[in-house]
């Protein structure tokens, strides 16, 4: 194939936990290459004394993964990206 326009953006979706404030992450359920669809469990946090479960926005593979289990993230910082 034509190679792509150096222009082209990165592209894909940013997964973010969906909590204000700081959260732990407790649990990552993919890693980067496996393919998810929109509403598949991809990671745990915990917020408030309680786990919640954080799914995939979209359809996709995963590209990134921007956290480790156990790091304390904010609300604005992507958790893994779906491309």
């Amino acid at each position: 194939g034509s190679p792509a326009p150096e222009a082209a953006p990165q592209g894909g979706t940013q997964v973010y936990s969906g909590f204000g404030g700081e959260v732990e992450v407790i649990d990552l359920l993919v890693k980067v290459g496996d393919k998810v669809t929109r509403g598949t469990i991809i990671a745990s946090v915990e917020a408030m004394k309680a786990q919640h479960d954080i799914k995939a926005p979209c359809d996709g593979a995963i590209t990134s993964v921007d956290v480790r289990i156990g790091d304390e993230i904010e609300s604005s910082q992507p958790i893994m990206i779906i491309s």
